[in-house]
């Protein structure tokens, strides 16, 4: 067994194709065949079942699946530590991050990290938190941004910033013409909420039910856009970052309100797995985002 037959392994596993793996590796079919049979052929039994054009991994296959990802990931590992001694000039890094901070606050540390970096390239993908910091457990980013997090064993928590969550309606709503708000004069309101598993959900589903106030979700949304429009729409009102709407209050086309007796707060935290080699590019993403937000 070597590297290159793992790695041509990993691909037709991950591909479930011997065909597309041949493309994702530069190599024709028969080539990538070759590898795969001489490893059936060291251990003696299959390691992919064929299906027609399709391949699926027998027992012995998903055993070894396993410890390629591992080996694969540790060899990328290995090279961005020597990747490091050349000084920033060269790297990649892989970004998760909920909506709210995908939107309105990771842009503004990426513009500010690539007017020193240039040269690295980064990739941001955007789920809820829960997803965001599984991503991050599974290996496949190096760092998340999210609002919420709950204890695990392998993941380091960062916090860098804290923000206000405030009241949003539209300028028809009986609740927008009042200028000071008790919390409990919004119970029984119809509610527009984020979708299970946001972090914008469960701080306001916490805060409500700390302060006994009953609330009625009416909807529930993907996304803080989505959100923006059915209030605007006066469908319901709802609880979401000020910096989601600032834009619309600004234009006056959404009403802002905060509570006299209740002051809804959450930490912004930055993730990442704490097995996982920490690369220079990461370190310095992390100590942008303090300066940004400090």
């Amino acid at each position: 067994m070597n590297f290159h037959q793992l790695r041509i392994f990993h691909a037709v596993a991950k591909h479930e194709s011997f065909t597309r793996a041949a493309k994702e590796l530069l190599l024709t079919q028969p080539a990538v065949s070759i590898q795969v049979q001489r490893l059936e052929e060291m251990y003696q039994t299959r390691l992919f079942d064929r299906i027609g054009k399709k391949v699926i991994l027998t027992e012995a296959g998903k055993m070894l699946s396993d410890y390629t990802a591992t080996i694969l990931d540790l060899s990328k590992q290995a090279d961005s530590a020597l990747q490091d001694l050349r000084g920033l000039k060269t790297g990649n890094l892989t970004i998760g991050a909920g909506l709210t901070l995908g939107a309105y606050y990771v842009p503004r540390i990426i513009e500010r990290f690539s007017k020193k970096y240039p040269q690295i390239s980064i990739r941001m993908s955007l789920n809820n938190s829960s997803q965001v910091v599984e991503n991050i457990l599974s290996f496949k980013d190096d760092l998340g941004f999210v609002a919420r997090v709950h204890h695990q064993e392998k993941l380091a928590v960062i916090p860098f910033f804290r923000e206000n969550l405030v009241l949003i309606t539209s300028s028809k709503h009986p609740v927008a013409r009042k200028k000071t708000l008790s919390i409990h004069e919004i119970e029984g309101e119809r509610f527009i909420l984020r979708e299970r598993g946001s972090a914008t959900r469960e701080v306001v589903e916490e805060t409500l039910q700390r302060c006994q106030v009953p609330i009625k979700v009416v909807m529930e949304l993907g996304s803080n856009e989505a959100i923006k429009a059915a209030v605007l729409a006066d469908l319901g009102i709802s609880i979401i970052s000020n910096r989601v709407v600032l834009e619309e209050v600004k234009m006056k086309r959404l009403i802002t309100r905060s509570f006299r007796d209740t002051r809804i707060e959450r930490d912004l935290y930055i993730v990442h797995h704490k097995d996982k080699y920490l690369s220079s590019p990461a370190k310095e993403f992390i100590r942008c985002a303090k300066m940004e937000f400090k």
